[in-house]
């Protein structure tokens, strides 16, 4: 039996704990980037290549791109509600998808049928918790934000034909932890960590960014990145699992009828897309 799916199960599964820690920990949303990038980065380091001047360039982009990820997504919270900026995110696949296709090599038709399903879930899921907050610039920066989680995720594409794990991994990484500083110098915010917020540091390192992050990249070699984008809609139901049992959360009906509908989604697109296998 092939490695890659059981990586990709445990990717899913961890980057799925990351906004459950990231609330436990209060952290801010730089602080936490820029740290659990860093230190994988650290980490991979020690097996990493040298890359050429192509390769920087692959590197050098996929962390800016995953940075901005970062920001943009976490800075339209504070300007638009929970429900438009995770529905707008979650747009991140069909990006993906969209250019997939236009580069010949169109995803199937189960994924558009499953993968809409699934995003039908999410809106059922996020509309019990619906707030009346509304921003075009909000929005717009939920939007993008989407929009650079899919560039990073072609970049990691194509990258992963000709760069190893461990070198992509770690300059990526690197690369992501800078443009973060550098955003946060921008903003005069603060990515100093308090003692006992390192053990939540520690674990989204080595949970989130190692396992996750690290992991779906690795993947990216042997299967398609539509088809490990739109396994990423697992994360709000593997999240909303999370906060029930270890932050009391108790989950709205809304919440359980939409998750249910995620999974029927997600289940219909691995057993019947071509591409889960390779692409």
């Amino acid at each position: 039996m092939p490695l890659h799916p059981i990586i990709l199960t445990f990717a899913i599964l961890a980057v799925c704990s990351s906004a459950p820690v990231a609330k436990m920990s209060g952290l801010s949303a730089l602080a936490l980037g820029f740290w659990r990038t860093g230190i994988v980065g650290i980490l991979l380091l020690f097996r990493a290549q040298k890359p050429n001047l192509k390769h920087w360039f692959f590197t050098i982009c996929a962390g800016f791109f995953l940075a901005l990820h970062f920001w943009t997504w976490f800075t339209s919270l504070q300007h638009t509600s929970a429900f438009r900026s995770t529905l707008l995110v979650c747009l991140n696949p069909f990006w993906v998808a969209l250019w997939e296709w236009k580069k010949g090599n169109p995803p199937s038709k189960s994924f558009w049928i499953g993968g809409l399903l699934a995003l039908l879930g999410i809106l059922i899921m996020s509309s019990g918790n619906q707030e009346e907050s509304f921003s075009i610039w909000g929005d717009t920066l939920a939007l993008l934000g989407g929009m650079l989680g899919a560039a990073y995720f072609i970049i990691g594409k194509h990258a992963r034909k000709e760069l190893d794990i461990y070198t992509y991994g770690s300059w990526t990484c690197i690369s992501s932890a800078i443009w973060i500083g550098i955003i946060a110098l921008a903003q005069n915010a603060s990515i100093i960590v308090q003692t006992d917020e390192w053990k939540y540091l520690i674990y989204m390192a080595l949970g989130p960014q190692l396992l996750g992050h690290i992991g779906l990249n690795y993947v990216l070699k042997y299967v398609s990145a539509s088809f490990i984008s739109i396994l990423l809609l697992f994360e709000p139901v593997g999240a909303g699992l999370l906060a029930w049992l270890f932050l009391s959360e108790t989950p709205h009906s809304s919440t359980i009828a939409g998750a249910t509908v995620v999974m029927f989604g997600l289940t219909y697109v691995i057993l019947s897309s071509p591409n889960k296998a390779n692409t």
